[in-house]
């Protein structure tokens, strides 16, 4: 990870001009966070099994902004969907947003985080950690380079939105521990635009709200 992270800056300032300060280096920690998290998740030995990642409230002062997007294959219609709640598990905002001008499922991951970062921005929050089930999109937004895939205008648009929200920026989480915002997404598939919801969250994921904060 440390290599990895000195191979980026040193492309940075070689093909960009872009100079790199020492300290970003430790972004190589985050990374290998994600790694470990990721494959703890998939790889962990359990008499029972895979273990099971849930979800978890944020530290204190802080808001967790959960993000998932879903497509239909073989057509152009997806969901994108955005949950925040705070330290306590108690929901603050919720939105659904039904696309039909998408063509692939890292192209809606991609404007999930997107979505999402806007909502946070309007809504002026700060010291916000984001999560997402989309490991591509997420070592994307992580990354110090330029993003020049199908989906790097999508991706590139979010980095920049993201240097005016405070926080720890987007982490990888197992899909078991995103269920609600999982649900949200499809549910946008049925809507004719966006709907959102704020303090009192819809009835139809009431249930996985309370699983979340008592499992």
């Amino acid at each position: 990870m440390v290599g990895w992270a000195i191979w980026e800056a040193r492309n940075g300032l070689l093909w960009n001009n872009k100079k790199s300060r020492p300290e970003q280096v430790m972004h190589a920690s985050l990374r290998l966070q994600d790694f470990l998290r990721v494959n703890n998740c998939l790889g962990s030995q359990s008499g029972q099994g895979q273990i099971k990642q849930m979800w978890q409230p944020p530290h204190d002062n802080t808001l967790k902004i959960n993000v998932d997007g879903a497509w239909k294959p073989g057509t152009t219609k997806g969901g994108v969907s955005v949950v925040v709640r705070d330290s306590t598990g108690k929901f603050g905002v919720g939105c659904a947003t039904k696309l039909t001008n998408v063509f692939s499922a890292s192209q809606v991951e991609a404007l999930a985080a997107r979505t999402s970062t806007i909502l946070a921005m309007e809504r002026g929050f700060q010291n916000v950690v984001f999560e997402s089930d989309a490991l591509q999109i997420v070592i994307a937004l992580r990354s110090h380079s330029i993003d020049r895939s199908v989906i790097g205008s999508v991706v590139e648009d979010t980095k920049s939105l993201l240097t005016q929200v405070t926080g720890e920026g987007f982490t990888h989480i197992r899909r078991t521990a995103n269920c609600v915002a999982h649900r949200l997404a499809h549910f946008a598939f049925h809507i004719g635009g966006s709907l959102y919801w704020f303090e009192e969250p819809p009835d139809f994921i009431s249930d996985v709200l309370y699983e979340d904060c008592n499992s």
